[in-house]
């Protein structure tokens, strides 16, 4: 400190002075000068040009205590000294990068998180029974849900699930009503009772899904699932089997015959059912499905459900069934092109292939769904599973049997069959009622025997070949007398058609009877 600035002090203080314009001029004990200030700033102009603008004055002499007063003009107010305006709750600090400390920008928090003070450093953690409210200054309790009877989705999928249900028991009531009708024989009567009977099991069972999941629920959802839909799909699979293998088989000896014996379709529904039952079991006894409570699909909701247990014996199951569902339907695809009388096949196709559709559909969805989503998915591809097995095989046999009755005979079934007989295939018939009359006047060519006959016409078409085939040697028919199936006279043999594709298809179907027949060259 200079020597001299204690008596330049005490000189200061002893100055006391007005201007010409009578502001007054002293200096306080610490050698401030005590006088009015203006105050200046400086303004940039929407050109971008500053200049200075006076917007106020310091009054020393004017003070409250320790303060000065400052005089502002107009509505100008004292500038914040703070770089950054206070966070609000709801709202974290997050410092900004290469700025000091006290500059920072207020972030909102995210969800499942909260901030209930001003400036907080950073969010909190909601409990897991609870979640973040829109503002999120608070948490507040969630609630558990899970698809229940009671809501309007939930009825709506268990007034379906009870529809289809009583629809498959109508049509079984008609096929046991009609059991001896021509619609209704051709089309194996036991596996149309028994798919009938799965059918209505398939729509009962979407109603496990419904409701507040528990121990027992869980264990027979998936479960019951996969049996009821095996035994429909294996019972889709034996009805076509049995219809492909009939007009498949070319030799008389063939030993794929066993499996056109009567029991041959039960074993076929008994055998895959069975070991889609064999994974359900070693499915409940190693890891069984299980109530669950689901935090993490919907923020403000606990959703109650069904936990598969073991993933992989899951896919295993629902494996099998779309490997038996493919199977089934490409089987069906084949047998598609089959005599009008067994059109039962192009309905079977056309089923399973809508069978498939949806479950097909189905994969995609239900990985993409969350919540009460998946549930409404699983039991919508139930439902519409079971509506394309039953319209598409049932609906169109029954309104044949209620609406259509004419329909419903043997002879309206041959009806399409018939054609104008051609110039040659006439010569052909007339000449071979001439040989057999020929044969019975004579005494010496088959004495004591005589020749019966029984003239069909195939309409040149494989298809009605096989059905006049099938016709002859069921005796839907009543042959001419001397020749009757049903008062055990022999029959001979079969007279094939002049064109050889017609007699080979001919004698595909006989030779399963091992009955003999003969080819008729045109040549």
């Amino acid at each position: 400190m200079s020597p001299f600035l204690p008596q330049l002090l005490h000189a200061l203080r002893k100055v006391h002075f007005k201007t010409p314009d009578g502001i007054k001029i002293m200096f306080d004990a610490n050698g401030d000068l005590v006088t009015k200030f203006d105050i200046f700033q400086w303004q940039k102009t929407p050109e971008g040009v500053f200049h200075s603008v006076h917007v106020g004055m310091i009054d020393p002499q004017i003070s409250l205590g320790s303060k000065m007063m400052v005089h502002l003009k107009g509505d100008l107010q004292v500038p914040s000294s703070v770089c950054s305006e206070s966070c609000l709750p709801g709202f974290s600090q997050v410092p900004r990068l290469g700025a000091p400390h006290c500059c920072f920008d207020c972030s909102p928090c995210p969800e499942g998180q909260f901030a209930d003070q001003r400036d907080m450093k950073s969010c909190l953690l909601c409990p897991k029974e609870q979640y973040s409210s829109h503002m999120r200054d608070r948490c507040l309790p969630r609630t558990e849900i899970f698809l229940a009877f009671e809501e309007p989705l939930g009825f709506m999928l268990a007034l379906v699930s009870f529809f289809l249900a009583g629809l498959a028991v109508l049509a079984l009531g008609v096929f046991l009503k009609h059991r001896d009708s021509s619609v209704v024989r051709a089309n194996n009567r036991s596996l149309s009772y028994l798919l009938l009977l799965s059918l209505c099991l398939c729509a009962l069972c979407a109603l496990l899904f419904l409701g507040r999941p528990s121990v027992l629920t869980c264990l027979l959802r998936q479960t019951t699932f996969a049996v009821v839909f095996t035994v429909a799909v294996s019972s889709v699979l034996a009805k076509t089997l049995t219809v492909v293998l009939a007009f498949r088989v070319t030799r008389p000896g063939d030993r794929i015959r066993v499996c056109l014996s009567p029991g041959a379709s039960t074993s076929v529904v008994l055998i895959a059912s069975f070991m889609q039952v064999v994974l359900c079991g070693v499915w409940l006894a190693t890891s069984p499905p299980f109530p669950d409570r689901d935090m993490v699909s919907e923020p403000q909701h606990i959703v109650i459900q069904c936990q598969e247990g073991s993933g992989t014996i899951f896919f295993c199951v629902l494996g099998y069934l779309g490997l038996l569902a493919v199977g089934t339907f490409s089987v069906a695809f084949l047998a598609r092109g089959l005599p009008d009388v067994f059109n039962e096949t192009k309905f079977l196709t056309f089923s399973m292939l809508l069978f498939c559709s949806v479950w097909i559909a189905f994969l995609p969805l239900y990985h993409s769904a969350r919540g009460k989503s998946t549930v409404t998915v699983e039991i919508f591809s139930i439902l519409a599973s079971t509506a394309g097995l039953l319209g598409g095989i049932f609906i169109p046999k029954c309104y044949i049997i209620l609406l259509k009755p004419e329909r419903n005979t043997a002879a309206w079934l041959r009806q399409g069959h018939q054609a104008q007989v051609s110039n040659w295939g006439y010569r052909v018939a007339q000449s071979f009622v001439f040989a057999i009359e020929e044969i019975n006047r004579s005494a010496y060519l088959l004495p004591n025997v005589t020749l019966g006959f029984s003239i069909r016409n195939s309409g040149d078409t494989v298809h009605g070949a096989l059905h006049e085939t099938m016709s002859f040697l069921t005796g839907q028919e009543e042959p001419i007398p001397n020749y009757t199936c049903q008062h055990g006279s022999p029959q001979a043999a079969l007279v094939g058609d002049t064109r050889s594709s017609l007699s080979v298809s001919m004698a595909r179907l006989l030779g399963l009877y091992n009955f003999p027949q003969v080819f008729l060259s045109d040549q």
